[in-house]
């Protein structure tokens, strides 16, 4: 039986394929089945044309009979509708907090005075480790400055202006260098 899911490893598929003549395939609620009408509705054709029934228990669904074929597709729409819906909102938060320069993720600990620390060390030369003692941050933290790699912080490299204050740590006694 070829997958319909669209994934490469399908669980809808491999259940399926367990499922036997005059058995019943009972879920909790339809949305848990598949991802799509498309797929849905293939899986209750395939149950269909093997003997084999569905029942979801929060839509009250039952494919033993004409009626219950029929609000499967109904109840499968609403379900792809609400999906859809939710990915779009998703969606439109993502691109509103970007063009507030809303971070959209975990906040930085990195100040504007130890990234500019941080990037005027690199560029004079100095180690990684060194710029993590005077910083106060860790080694990693720091490449991950060096390179870019904290989205966000990327304001600090648009906010050109005024010579910062930078501001340097003393190292405890123990750290290596």
């Amino acid at each position: 039986m070829p997958s319909r899911c669209g994934r490469p490893t399908c669980v809808e598929d491999e259940l399926l394929a367990r499922l036997e003549q005059g058995d019943v395939l009972t879920v909790w609620k339809l949305d848990r089945l598949g991802r799509s009408v498309t797929h849905l509705s293939w899986m209750l054709e395939e149950m269909r044309t093997r003997g084999i029934h569905f029942r979801s228990l929060t839509e009250g669904l039952d494919t033993s009979t004409p009626a219950g074929r029929a609000m499967w597709t109904i109840v499968a729409a609403f379900a792809e509708l609400e999906r859809e819906q939710l990915r779009e909102r998703t969606i439109a938060g993502l691109e509103a907090a970007r063009a507030r320069h809303g971070s959209l993720g975990r906040p930085t600990r990195v100040t504007k005075e130890q990234y500019d620390l941080i990037m005027q060390g690199h560029a004079s030369g100095e180690p990684d480790t060194k710029l993590a003692r005077m910083t106060g941050l860790h080694r990693s933290v720091v490449g991950r400055v060096r390179r870019d790699e904290i989205a966000s912080i990327r304001h600090y490299a648009q906010d050109a202006g005024a010579p910062p204050t930078l501001t340097f740590f003393q190292a405890r006694e123990g750290d290596r260098s």
